[in-house]
């Protein structure tokens, strides 16, 4: 997006058209305030609506404040207080997973930042900056060996379940001073995790990052009102994990975007799926994971070059959920038509049908017993079917 005081006619066009609104460079300001209410309120559930890029000349650099705006190009002369307003545009904190903002700049200003730094800063230039790659480097290297003192592999963590709090809060501590750390120096141009794969890799940080997140949900409260005692302590930070959307969408189209043409590329894409499911934090996700893994361990290597692995998943799912619904009724010895309307009964209300279901068990001669039992199971079965076997 685009927006200075000599914005033309046809820059407000597209935008009209874009964002579905009416205006006009006769009308200027409603468009100024129009811009910056969507940079303002950028939301990630509606992307349609962002500006996520904002091209400006003379404008916006002083007096607009956007917690999730996090960078700024620049390619312009600046100095003083101009330079100090501009660059803090990106300074606003917004969490955890925004420590600091960034500067790109694509004219040599070091001299005048130094300068306007050294003047508004009153002489505390390390409170201005953020710490060089080097420094930042050296305390992801000690905060990853600290971790790796309490568990020195992500196999490491599920014993000190056993272990009592004080153990699983060592560990809990100690990543998220990682994850921490790594929010930081993960921003710096300089950073590749090749230069710590020798005492830490990637999927290293995601495996551990995957136990974090179920020490998280094993910990927390069911009740809101009731905090359990290792929580007293400890606040997990839970939006330093969140950094990333790896949710069911987001998994299904990377199956469907599987190169097919070679075994090679096949494999590697299948390898990187199988990473992300594996180290899965989205509940919805994880509910559908080993039935995912089994798709692409047993299904998708059998595919051609002119498969449609769309189809194929759907076709996949459709068999294993059949499946599912008739293992069900031959070991309680139900006919599959009464799964199967049960089913969809709970598919088109949202829950089960009890008194339908207790219907049929009557008509079927089973005792008082069997029926609270029978009742029991049929309506986790149609809660984990509808949950497991939907991409929805």
């Amino acid at each position: 997006m685009i927006i200075s005081f000599q914005v033309s006619d046809k820059v407000i066009e597209d935008y009209n058209e874009r964002y579905h609104t009416d205006f006009s460079t006769d009308h200027f300001s409603d468009y100024f305030k129009d811009v910056s209410k969507r940079m303002k309120a950028h939301n990630d559930a509606t992307p349609e609506e962002n500006i996520d890029v904002l091209i400006v000349v003379n404008m916006f650099l002083t007096g607009f404040d956007s917690k999730r705006l996090s960078t700024l190009y620049v390619d312009k002369k600046l100095r003083w207080q101009g330079l100090i307003q501009a660059f803090s545009r990106t300074n606003r904190i917004d969490t955890n997973n925004k420590p600091f903002g960034n500067i790109v700049c694509y004219r040599n200003l070091k001299k005048a930042t130094d300068d306007a730094v050294a003047l508004y800063s009153d002489g505390d230039q390390q409170a201005f900056f953020a710490p060089p790659y080097p420094e930042l480097k050296n305390q992801f290297i000690k905060a990853i060996q600290a971790l790796q003192v309490v568990t020195p592999t992500k196999d490491d963590v599920d014993p000190l379940y056993n272990q009592g709090d004080e153990a699983l809060e060592k560990f809990v501590l100690a990543f998220r001073s990682v994850l921490r750390i790594y929010n930081k120096v993960r921003v710096y141009d300089e950073f590749d995790w090749e230069q710590f794969k020798n005492i830490f890799t990637n999927q290293d940080f995601e495996d551990f990052k995957g136990k974090y997140y179920t020490a998280y949900k094993r910990l927390k409260p069911d009740n809101p009102g009731e905090k359990a005692d290792i929580l007293d302590d400890i606040d997990f930070d839970m939006t330093l994990v969140q950094t990333d959307t790896i949710d069911v969408t987001y998994i299904v189209n990377l199956i469907k975007s599987i190169n097919l043409d070679d075994d090679k590329s096949r494999n590697s894409d299948i390898a990187k799926i199988q990473r992300f499911l594996n180290n899965a934090t989205d509940d919805h996700l994880k509910s559908k994971a080993e039935l995912l893994k089994r798709f692409l361990d047993e299904n998708v290597p059998k595919l051609n070059s002119k498969s449609d692995i769309g189809n194929e998943l759907n076709k996949f799912l459709a068999d294993s959920r059949e499946n599912a619904l008739v293992g069900f009724s031959k070991n309680h010895n139900l006919p599959i038509s009464v799964v199967k309307d049960q089913l969809s009964d709970y598919n088109f209300t949202g829950r089960a049908n009890l008194q339908s279901m207790q219907k049929e068990f009557n008509d079927l001669g089973f005792g008082f017993r069997e029926k609270r039992k029978l009742s029991a199971e049929m309506q986790q079965l149609l809660e984990n079917v509808s949950e497991k076997y939907s991409l929805s």
